[in-house]
């Protein structure tokens, strides 16, 4: 009850700045997205498999955006993406895939609705090296069957987030190059797969009363960029057959780059994962930027409280023909023991950004 207190009471605090305040212009809309066609292929070690497929990744992007007299700064940021399959049996094609309000001032930034958190947007790990694919925590796992303690590559960089699930997010202005976040969600996996009707989605998978807390540094020295993250998160499970427990994770990283060069990696730890177990990993890798092109290195390994073990390792190159038209390709290689499982995937892609 005390949770629900507060989540409510910040909620009308909220509503009630814009309430307070007139626009003071019109409201502008601005329209963006992209598209990214990939070829996959794979050999995979799991029953046999071998082969190769295309895939494509679309989304558009609605933004508004307007200032009141008083200075307040809002906004809605709308992204809309068409699935050529339909996951959940429901026959949709669009689907939002992140939809929030956002109010900006001197005390800092609310988001409010389905986007991601804290500990998401504030972590810092390995640097990538592509543009849609992110290497070893990106689109290779389309044409794979990979899986890790309950979930993809991205749950070994950081720790059990609530992805887009409806939230509330709260930002400091940065402060010599500091910025701090926290944000709640009532239930993972909330959100825009959800139908709304919220009741009716209330499930006894997962977890509930997610907390995400991160503070992050980015300044830059002589030349020298300088980044770190820090993150945390707390939840308590409710997965059908388990005991309503509470879960810590954390996560820390840092990148330094120059002339180029960026130099980066990560460390989690995490003491339960929605259905998953106890697990730790960490991360290192490299890119490096010349003119048009981006090419990097990573590699990143895992255990999880069974001492079951993940690491997978790769490269990647990316190359920006024009402004909003890039190409990559990427070759991925892991080796995951929780299934048993190992493959080889290669990945080449084509993305148009507006």
């Amino acid at each position: 009850m005390k949770k629900l207190f507060l989540a409510s009471t910040a909620i009308v605090g909220i509503l009630s700045l814009g309430t307070q305040a007139e626009a003071a212009q019109p409201v502008s809309v601005t329209l963006g997205g992209f598209m990214a066609i990939q070829a996959g292929l794979w050999d995979n070690d799991q029953a046999g498999q071998m082969g190769y497929e295309l895939r494509n990744d679309t989304e558009l992007y609605i933004d508004t955006s307007a200032e009141a007299d008083n200075g307040l700064k809002y906004g809605v940021q709308i992204q809309i993406e068409y699935v050529s399959a339909t996951p959940n049996g429901d026959g949709r094609r669009l689907r939002t895939d992140e939809a929030n309000i956002y109010l900006t001032g001197g005390f800092g930034t609310i988001e409010i609705g389905d986007q991601d958190g804290a500990s998401d947007t504030l972590a810092v790990y390995a640097p990538f090296s592509g543009i849609g694919s992110d290497l070893l925590d990106g689109d290779y796992s389309n044409f794979s069957s990979f899986s890790f303690a309950g979930g993809d590559s991205g749950r070994l960089f950081r720790v059990v987030d609530t992805d887009d699930s409806t939230k509330v997010t709260y930002y400091t202005p940065s402060l010599m190059g500091l910025t701090v976040g926290a944000s709640y969600a009532p239930q993972i996996n909330e959100g825009d797969a959800v139908i709304q009707t919220v009741a009716g989605s209330i499930t006894n998978s997962g977890a509930r009363d997610i907390f995400e807390l991160g503070a992050q540094y980015k300044r830059e020295f002589n030349g020298v960029g300088v980044s770190a993250g820090v993150t945390a998160s707390n939840y308590t499970s409710v997965a059908t057959g388990s005991k309503d427990e509470n879960y810590w994770g954390w996560q820390l990283g840092a990148q330094i780059s120059y002339l180029g060069f960026t130099v980066g990696g990560g460390y989690v730890d995490q003491d339960g994962s929605v259905g998953g177990g106890e697990y730790d990993s960490w991360n290192i890798g490299a890119s490096y930027t010349v003119g048009p092109v981006l090419l990097g290195v990573a590699y990143q390994s895992g255990e999880n409280d069974l001492k079951q073990g993940f690491e997978s390792y790769g490269g990647g190159i990316t190359y920006t023909v024009a402004d909003g038209l890039g190409v990559y390709a990427e070759v991925i290689h892991y080796d995951d023991e929780t299934m048993p499982d190992q493959a080889t995937v290669a990945v080449l892609g084509t993305t148009v950004s507006f």
